[in-house]
């Protein structure tokens, strides 16, 4: 096997892991769009729109980075992507949790109680943990 070829297996496979990881985000994305449109209609208002083009640079500077790195190592780091995918149920049950209330951005409907449940028993911000 040429240097070339044990090179470009795993670089293949980065650029598929990014891929999932950006379709993924790009679903997420379409949701969370559907439920702040939901929201408003509920008369829900948005906090901390100011922050909000500070997360989203961060997100794309997360994938442009991922992609920068993997493709200059040549090699998927097996801890990262391990970590990665042991957290994404943490992340979904979160997600799931909400339910329709989950955005990308911060919605509070007046006259709502908050969720309290799934991770939300114990943690109020749990995404944040």
């Amino acid at each position: 096997m040429t240097r070339r070829s044990r090179l470009s297996r795993p670089t293949r496979t980065a650029g598929w892991v990014l891929a999932s990881v950006v379709l993924q985000r790009v679903a997420e994305i379409v949701w969370a769009k559907r439920n702040e449109r939901r929201l408003r209609d509920r008369g829900g208002v948005e906090h901390g729109a100011g922050h909000y083009p500070a997360m989203v640079g961060m997100h794309v500077g997360w994938l442009v980075a991922t992609a920068l790195e993997s493709s200059s190592t040549r090699r998927i780091r097996p801890v990262v992507l391990t970590g990665y995918a042991l957290l994404q149920p943490l992340r979904y049950w979160v997600i799931r949790s909400l339910g329709d209330r989950w955005t990308t951005r911060i919605f509070v409907v007046p006259d709502e109680a908050p969720v309290r449940h799934g991770p939300y028993r114990s943690l109020r911000h749990p995404n944040y943990a």
